[in-house]
C-alpha cells in the first residue's frame, strides 16, 4: 500500500518485494536506514502481534543482501549509503556490501539507546568517491541516535530526497522534514508506519 503524504511517499509492505511503484523510476539522493539486524524473528513476530500478519521466514543473509540491492538500485550513483548495525553482525554486513561492489568509505562507533549499547554507521558508496575526512569521522563518533544522523549527513544536508527501506518509527523521515527534503520509506509494520506519517503530516500542515 502506497501512500502520499505531501510531496513525501512511503509504503507499507516488505522490502521484499518490487519496490518499483514506491520510487517511481526515479533515484535518491541518500541512503540512510537502522535495518533489523540480529534477531529478525523478532520483528516478524511483533508485526504478527500488532497487525495480524503472516509470519514470513527469512535469515540475515538474505534480508542483508536484499538491503544493499535496495541500496544500489533506488539511488544515484554519486549517492552516499548510511547503514547503522550492530557490532556483533558488522562484518558480515560489510562483506555482504564488497561483494556487491560497494566500497566502504566509514565504519564509525556510534552511540543506540545508551551508551552501555555502541553500534556501527557504516558508510558505503558506490564509486569510493566521497573521501571523508577525519575531521568529519571524529565528529560522528560516539554521537547519539539523531544526533548521528544530522552529524553524519551534514555534508550532504543540501540534498533535495532521502531513503529509508525500514523506516519504522520515523528517524530517517524526522531529518527529512527538518532539512526540507522529499522522503521515500517503506515499513513492513503499520502501526510503526502509521507513527511515521503522523510526523510527515503534521509537517505538511
Amino acid at each position: 500500500m502506497i501512500y502520499e503524504i505531501g510531496k513525501h511517499r512511503v509504503r507499507n509492505g516488505d522490502i521484499y518485494d518490487d519496490l518499483d511503484e514506491l520510487y517511481a523510476g526515479q533515484k535518491r539522493d541518500i541512503f540512510y536506514s537502522d535495518p533489523p539486524w540480529g534477531n529478525l524473528e523478532y520483528w516478524q513476530t511483533l508485526n504478527q502481534k500488532m497487525n495480524g500478519a503472516e509470519r514470513k521466514a527469512t535469515n540475515v543473509t538474505t534480508f542483508v543482501n536484499r538491503v544493499f540491492d535496495v541500496a544500489i538500485k533506488y539511488t544515484k550513483d554519486d549517492s552516499p549509503i548510511f547503514v547503522e548495525y550492530g557490532i556483533k553482525y558488522n562484518n558480515h554486513l560489510i562483506a555482504i556490501a564488497e561483494s556487491k561492489g560497494l566500497h566502504l568509505e566509514a565504519c564509525i562507533e556510534m552511540l543506540y539507546a545508551s551508551p552501555k549499547r555502541p553500534m556501527l554507521l557504516n558508510i558505503f558508496s558506490k564509486n569510493g568517491n566521497l573521501h571523508l575526512s577525519e575531521e568529519y569521522k571524529q565528529s560522528v563518533y560516539h554521537q547519539h541516535g539523531y544526533n548521528c544522523l544530522k552529524t553524519a549527513l551534514k555534508p550532504f544536508e543540501n540534498a533535495k530526497t532521502i531513503t529509508d527501506p525500514c523506516c519504522g518509527l520515523g528517524y530517517t523521515a524526522r531529518y527529512a522534514i527538518d532539512h526540507g527534503m522529499q522522503f521515500y520509506g517503506n515499513e513492513l509494520n503499520l502501526k510503526r508506519l502509521e507513527k511515521t506519517m503522523e510526523k510527515l503530516r503534521k509537517s505538511d500542515t
